[in-house]
């Protein structure tokens, strides 16, 4: 009978890396949200303007 799964090692490896990539990922995600929201407060702002 063959045995099919993950050792310890390798889901801490798999966790580790996710780990790291989520680290080195959110700066640039948190630049693009904050972008975002400049974006639509310039949009609102435009909007307000041309509806007065």
């Amino acid at each position: 009978m063959k045995h099919a799964g993950f050792t310890l090692i390798e889901l801490l490896i798999v966790v580790a890396l996710v780990a790291i990539l989520a680290n080195v990922a959110t700066p640039s995600f948190k630049q693009l949200i904050d972008s975002n929201r400049g974006l639509v407060a310039a949009q609102e702002l435009a909007s307000g303007i041309r509806s007065a």
